[in-house]
């Protein structure tokens, strides 16, 4: 793509406004970009709303389900992408997530990620067991575990949709404000460089219209820098035009009377 999209959205702007979303909804989001980057702000804080506990303070802070965290998303990425629609995906670690894709110029921008979310009530035993696993304080797990909302699937959708509509028109704007600015910048090249044009030819106009320095015998033309040239090669050099030559009249009497 020709632009990333940091380069098309207000990431400030669009904190704001996910997290507003979220503290209507209680839908945890965030976007990442084509190469599995989580978008930041200036200030170099995540551009995500709502992320649980059980996945900043846990499931991200341990070497095995943290890889399994990473295999997720890829999962979650690559169905998105050739489905070029959302998906739901239960993670590796028991939670679900779901992504819609971001398309900026008929081009994946960005996917837009939402969770962690249940949609039914969670088995408490299998995460007790894979707190053991993990060696986590299964008691602080818990709590983190009963932090994450349950949702029914249309709410997710629709959540889901609205998010990526809202972030696909931002980073639109982006784009089409991105293309007037280069646009801008192109002209303003262009007009520098015939500016230069125009400059140089006026400047070749003034020499050729002052006195040329030219041989009363063979008529070579002397140029600035001391050399002599033919006039034929010093008029193309300096009006960038080409010679034809030929014969006029009186010549053709004197040099070819059988003619």
């Amino acid at each position: 793509m020709k632009y990333h999209i940091s380069e098309l959205i207000n990431a400030e702007k669009l904190q704001h406004l996910m997290q507003r979303f979220y503290e209507i909804t209680h839908i945890p989001c965030t976007i990442i970009d084509p190469d599995g980057n989580i978008l930041k702000t200036n200030d170099n804080i995540m551009l995500a709303a709502g992320w649980k506990n059980i996945c900043l303070n846990f499931h991200r802070k341990h070497p095995e389900s943290l890889a399994r965290c990473i295999e997720s998303d890829t999962i979650l990425s690559k169905q998105i992408i050739e489905n070029k629609q959302y998906s739901l995906y239960k993670c590796r670690n028991g939670l679900i997530d779901g992504a819609i894709p971001i398309y900026v110029a008929q081009e994946h921008a960005a996917s837009l990620f939402i969770g962690q979310f249940f949609l039914e009530p969670p088995d408490t035993d299998h995460f007790r067991r894979q707190a053991a696993d993990y060696g986590y304080d299964i008691e602080k797990y818990l709590d983190a575990l009963r932090e994450v909302p349950v949702f029914d699937e249309k709410t997710v959708r629709q959540g889901l949709l609205f998010l990526g509509d809202l972030a696909e028109l931002i980073a639109l704007m982006g784009f089409k404000e991105k293309e007037l600015l280069d646009l801008k910048s192109e002209l303003e090249q262009r007009v520098e460089t015939r500016t230069l044009e125009l400059k140089k030819a006026f400047d070749e106009i003034k020499t050729l219209r002052g006195i040329l320095p030219i041989c009363s015998f063979c008529k070579k033309v002397r140029n600035d820098k001391g050399y002599w040239e033919q006039i034929d090669v010093y008029i193309h050099k300096h009006m960038q035009t080409d010679i034809s030559h030929s014969v006029c009249p009186e010549c053709i009497k004197k040099h070819y009377p059988e003619y």
